[in-house]
């Protein structure tokens, strides 16, 4: 008979109904023939749209550690595709033993919640953060572009064009939302009309677009040692390759940047260079630069209706973007980067 034991009841993750969880427990045990005491602790909640996702971490007392997702709305819809595409990956990633996804284990009967192994290591994130030097914090870019390269290799590339619409509005959106008090002055307006700008100048453009993973940063890559493991495949989908390269590149806004380090996107070019050395798949310039931007951009509007809320580290994460953004919108000596210098 199964048996389970509630680890943790922090109030970030309390919330949440244990006979469910229990219930998904025993079914992967009595599938996988594991009888005994399973120890179950809640290590992730978020929430996006319809979904309200939580991951667990199952240790049972063989000694056997996995990872449980779930969805706490009982939404079948979108965990078996991401079951699927872990198991299509693993044979994918089999021929290099320093890359891989995490091992699917187990589907649920119902398709709401799913089983893996539990992957671990420091996550790219941890990694970045206690970096001891500028050389240790950029083999996190380094080691990140291989493993995306790889993920990329998945379906042959199709050129699809680039769309900038979808930007401005989610600038909009997250403008409505800021008190009257708070609106962006005269300098923040002309950094919106000059990406503005800069969009009108990339109509028409394409890229490659391939099997992305869809939310690429920091928290959903595992690094041991010599090794990159990617989790997460929720919002993988075959879109524009770039924007999983721009997401992870966003993990350099942890650490305050001076601005001669900077490149033409707002990110430590250093960073950037060392990503592009083991991601091979063309990325164009002026795009990247462009997206880069727009991707800081859109983090101000979204943190400039939030931050007041959200205390000190918003504010400091606001700060430092509204830092490269004059920067990166200020006529600069880096023309080399220049947009107009990339265009084709």
């Amino acid at each position: 008979m199964a048996r389970f034991q509630r680890v943790c009841d922090l109030s970030l993750f309390s919330k949440f109904d244990d006979s469910a969880v229990q219930r998904k427990v025993a079914e992967f045990n009595s599938a996988c023939g594991q009888p005994g005491e399973t120890a179950y602790t809640c290590i992730h909640k978020s929430g996006f749209g319809k979904r309200a996702q939580l991951v667990f971490s199952l240790v049972h007392e063989n000694g056997q550690s996995f990872a449980l997702k779930c969805d706490q709305l009982e939404e079948p819809g979108w965990l078996e595709p991401e079951f699927r595409h872990l198991q299509r990956l693993q044979a994918h990633f089999a021929d290099d033993v320093r890359l891989s996804v995490t091992e699917p284990v187990y589907l649920g009967r119902d398709g709401t919640f799913h089983v893996t192994r539990f992957s671990t290591g420091q996550t790219a994130t941890g990694m970045y953060l206690r970096a001891s030097s500028p050389e240790q914090a950029a083999q996190v870019f380094r080691r990140a572009g291989a493993w995306l390269h790889k993920l990329h290799e998945l379906e042959t590339a199709s050129e699809d064009r680039f769309h900038t619409g979808w930007i401005f509005d989610e600038i909009d959106t997250a403008l409505a939302q800021v008190p009257d008090d708070g609106q962006p002055d005269a300098r923040a307006l002309g950094h919106i009309q000059r990406l503005s700008e800069q969009a009108e100048a990339l109509q028409g453009r394409t890229a490659p677009s391939l099997f992305a993973h869809g939310d690429f940063h920091g928290g959903n890559l595992i690094y041991g040692k010599g090794t990159a493991c990617g989790l997460d495949l929720a919002y993988a989908h075959r879109k524009l390759g770039l924007y999983d390269v721009v997401d992870f590149l966003m993990l350099d806004l942890l650490k305050p940047a001076s601005p001669q380090d900077l490149g033409a996107g707002g990110i430590r070019q250093h960073h950037v260079d060392m990503f592009l050395r083991t991601y091979r798949h063309p990325v164009p310039p002026d795009l990247l630069a462009f997206s880069l931007r727009a991707k800081l951009m859109t983090e101000w509007a979204k943190l400039t209706a939030r931050a007041p809320a959200e205390g000190s580290r918003a504010a400091r994460r606001l700060a430092e973007i509204r830092g490269r953004l004059a920067h990166v919108f200020t006529p600069a000596p880096h023309a080399s980067h220049d947009l107009a210098q990339h265009q084709t």
